[in-house]
């Protein structure tokens, strides 16, 4: 489950916040803007928020689903709802008390059969961070990704890494590892350098290569630096080791109060849903989602992330549903009575991705792996509530649930 908690607290923040601009006579999108979180703002509890893009979030996402044109000319039965969170880019402490509570430390070796091999213990459980740790390593060598290898092991061979939790692993992880081939990098240059009569900050590396800049003549491909490098050393490889620490963990664990992530990711769900009043059925026919992830290191994987994580808060909200018995006992334990979306049940998403690249994230990014199911839940249920007219605060909405809650409507309208 992604954004486990969070995902109760938003719902119950974002839903309560429609029925505030409810009774205060202001557009819930409106009430939002004169709320919104700002780029350097300091929260009661010490969170200091630095890159923050939740404005253009909520205003892309209100334009994609013509909230303006929509809000006051709705059918009888259709809807449409905003949700918006702020998220951790990474949870800034590990688990475990570790040395300077460092989160991440990997390893990159610069080969001179032309790659680089990178050890980490980050954890790949399908959210893609084989692939951007290659591509962070990839870029700064100017090497292509097919040249730099990823050993995943665990701590026998690979340096320690926390886990995959809290959206920690792009901004931890790679920042270690930017620092490893960093490290790695610097090495390898200060020799070149030293045979070239420049700085080190003179030479760059693309396309395989090792340049002077301003002076195209003067290049070497990416093995014979290496070779160059392991001669003067007398064999050495060139190795380069990063961590990354958030700075103020120390505190957080001492006082509970302070800045536990080095950044913070928002977004805006936005939902378009028309209710059948006969059954209770609910369709969702369009959901918006404008995610402020920094730079995206990978286009297409964020976007997967997002339409993942809608698809985990579309079920929490409409189908999941334990059920039990009086002596605790689950009523429907398997599959085929516990509901969950499928594809075939998905709405229509469109992702927009915003925001400027953070400062402290590797090349910018900040994360979009669990941030990113928070607003969900409302955005569908602020829709359903505008649909129906009714206030539903307890999830899921699943048609008998909603169908009841309008015959309930019905009958204390006709009581009147």
């Amino acid at each position: 489950m992604r954004g486990y908690s969070s995902c109760q607290v938003h719902f119950a923040h974002d839903v309560h916040m429609d029925e505030v601009a409810e009774d205060l006579g202001i557009d819930p999108v409106e009430l939002r803007r004169i709320n919104a979180c700002p780029p350097g703002y300091l929260t009661p509890t010490g969170l200091q928020v630095t890159s923050c893009a939740f404005l253009e979030t909520l205003d892309k996402a209100a334009e994609a689903i013509h909230w303006e044109e929509r809000k006051n000319n709705l059918k009888p039965g259709e809807g449409i709802g905003i949700g918006g969170s702020g998220f951790v880019s990474g949870t800034g402490f590990p688990i475990l008390v570790t040395p300077n509570y460092t989160s991440n430390s990997t390893t990159v070796r610069l080969n001179r059969e032309g790659y680089a091999t990178v050890f980490t213990g980050t954890n790949e459980i399908g959210q893609g961070s084989d692939t951007v740790m290659t591509m962070i390593v990839a870029e700064e060598l100017g090497l292509a990704m097919d040249e730099v290898k990823l050993a995943q092991s665990d701590t026998t061979l690979t340096p320690f890494d926390s886990g995959s939790y809290g959206s920690r692993v792009t901004f931890l992880a790679g920042n270690a590892a930017r620092r490893a081939v960093g490290e790695a990098k610097l090495k390898l240059l200060e020799v070149i350098a030293e045979k070239w009569g420049c700085k080190p900050e003179d030479i760059t590396m693309k396309d395989h290569r090792v340049f002077k800049k301003g002076d195209p003549e003067k290049n070497i491909s990416y093995n014979e630096a290496i070779w160059i490098y392991e001669e003067k050393h007398f064999g050495k490889s060139v190795v380069g080791v990063g961590s990354f620490a958030h700075d103020g963990t120390e505190e957080v664990y001492k006082t509970n109060m302070g800045n536990y992530a080095t950044a913070y990711s928002f977004s805006t769900g936005a939902a378009r849903v028309e209710v059948d009043e006969e059954t209770g059925c609910i369709e969702v026919s369009d959901f918006i989602f404008a995610h402020d992830c920094g730079r995206p290191l990978n286009v297409r994987a964020v976007e997967g992330q997002v339409e993942g994580s809608v698809q985990m808060g579309f079920g929490f909200t409409l189908f999941e549903e334990a059920r039990f018995d009086d002596k605790g006992r689950m009523l429907n334990p398997s599959f085929r009575d516990y509901r969950f979306p499928t594809a075939l049940d998905m709405p229509r998403i469109q992702t927009i991705l915003c925001g400027d690249p953070d400062d402290e994230g590797p090349f910018g990014a900040k994360e979009a792996g669990e941030g990113t199911t928070a607003p969900v839940g409302p955005a569908i249920v602020n829709a359903i509530n505008r649909a129906t007219g009714i206030k539903f605060h307890h999830l899921p909405l699943t048609p008998e649930n909603v169908w009841r809650a309008m015959k309930e409507k019905k009958a204390a309208e006709a009581g009147k």
